[in-house]
């Protein structure tokens, strides 16, 4: 779904020039959850993320349990130091807005805007 969505920004111009930076919010996931994954699901996917269209600026991992902390660094350990340093990893929501202006983020997290509005807007 996601490579659907950038797959549609790009089509806009200020997206192809400025790139994306994408939250992945990991709240609620479960070692069940992780374990359908292997390291070649995660380095394939790391792979996806090099070779993809567009400019990937950041992204932005947040709520990251521990049991998954090691399928990240395996898909990292596969990219470039360029790549590397715009995979920014967030205890929380609350440790997320250092990084990220909080009007950015939906109403529900401290943004202006509500998840609804945003997307709305996106549509």
């Amino acid at each position: 779904m996601l490579a659907l969505i950038v797959a549609t920004l790009m089509e806009e111009e200020e997206t192809q020039i400025a790139g994306t930076a994408t939250i992945i919010d990991h709240e609620g996931m479960t070692m069940k959850q992780t374990s359908m994954f292997s390291v070649t699901d995660i380095v394939d996917f790391a792979d996806c993320i090099k070779n993809s269209v567009g400019r990937h600026k950041k992204l932005y991992v947040v709520n990251l349990p521990p049991f998954a902390h090691f399928l990240l660094e395996a898909a990292r350990a596969t990219l470039n130091e360029k790549l590397k340093r715009r995979i920014v990893i967030a205890k929380d929501m609350q440790d997320l807005k250092n990084h990220i202006d909080p009007m950015l983020l939906p109403r529900e997290h401290g943004g202006r805007y509500s998840e609804a509005e945003h997307m709305k807007n996106f549509d």
